[in-house]
């Protein structure tokens, strides 16, 4: 029947969940998109200036006249935002006045770090995987972590013990799909929905925006995913070049644009890359031959603008894998 996926954070313990089979999703120009949207990094939460009444300019303090819960000292008003168990109705109360975002900005701001996977092991895993990519990819506590759940639960195909009386890990697999977190695209159901039905305004609304909003990954923004792990990257520019070869193939082929839907982007640069499995099926029909043991599997990564990479003082030590990776998505186009 073919093995089925599932694209993990193993720094943040969270996943996609079943992605169905690798040649069914891989193509369908959404699930690789959302993945690498995730890579994209959160700008720090900005504060919001005071806004004095007599010119329009900025003043250092709130006004003398505050609500009576404004005059609480800062700590009583971060406990009570504390308390407001969902996001939705923490950035509400934040978004009252300055004094509360100031107060919250402390409790939103993990939040928004968890909405990123910039800068974690991220992969792709079938259901038939036996092994890691390395002995070193999990730390000791994620492998004891395996090794209690292999022992105590029998969701794990290995469960038990092997035939030496030695504890038996359980698969990243099994694991990670019973007790990772489901990934959700938090910034876009903040950012659009959620900033619109919270009825933002003004300072509030520009500030989430801020921190919210980055360059989508077909913006035609210049962007470039980097493996952090082994300082290499993909140009966006270079995709952007290898979808329209391909769609003046199909068109030589007869395949109307209607059809061609809107190509590659770095999400799925990043997907042919990190798939790792110990058996070759993936429902494609000739698929490059290590896509199922993807030599960026469990590696780190982020995506940031091109500007942002020139910029860095490191940028002359990074390699440009942009030629090879492309040359596996021409390989997986429509397959």
């Amino acid at each position: 029947m073919g093995q089925y996926w599932n694209i993990i954070n193993i720094d943040k313990k969270k996943g996609t969940g079943d992605l169905g089979k690798l040649g069914v999703f891989f193509n369908d120009e959404e699930t690789n998109h959302w993945v690498g949207s995730l890579l994209r990094p959160l700008r720090a939460l900005p504060p919001m200036p005071w806004l004095s009444p007599d010119n329009g300019g900025y003043c250092a303090s709130p006004p003398a006249n505050c609500a009576p819960l404004l005059r609480l000292p800062p700590e009583l008003l971060y406990i009570i935002g504390k308390h407001l168990e969902c996001v939705e109705d923490r950035i509400s109360f934040a978004a009252t006045c300055h004094v509360l975002w100031a107060a919250l900005a402390p409790i939103l701001a993990p939040w928004f770090e968890h909405a990123t996977w910039a800068g974690c092991r991220i992969m792709c895993l079938g259901d038939y995987m036996r092994d890691l990519p390395s002995d070193t990819l999990l730390s000791h506590i994620e492998h004891a972590e395996l090794v209690q759940c292999g022992t105590q639960h029998d969701h794990s195909t290995e469960h038990g013990h092997s035939p030496e009386g030695e504890p038996q890990p359980a698969r990243l697999f099994d694991y990670a799909y019973q007790h990772y977190g489901r990934a959700r695209d938090n910034r876009k159901e903040l950012g659009y929905t959620g900033t619109w039905r919270l009825d933002l305004q003004g300072a509030p609304h520009a500030a989430l925006r801020q921190v919210l909003l980055v360059y989508p990954l077909r913006s035609g923004k210049p962007l470039v995913l980097r493996n952090l792990s082994k300082k290499v990257y993909v140009r966006s520019g270079a995709v952007d070049v290898l979808n329209k070869q391909l769609f003046a193939q199909d068109a030589e082929a007869g395949i109307a644009n209607k059809e061609q839907g809107v190509g590659y982007c770095l999400g799925d640069a990043l997907v042919c890359r990190i798939c790792w499995s110990s058996d070759p099926s993936c429902a494609m029909w000739e698929p490059p031959e290590d896509l199922t043991r993807g030599p960026w599997a469990g590696d780190r990564f982020d995506v940031i603008t091109q500007d942002e990479f020139g910029e860095k003082e490191d940028y002359d030590e990074w390699e440009d894998a942009s030629r090879e990776v492309c040359e596996v998505l021409r390989q997986c186009w429509r397959k």
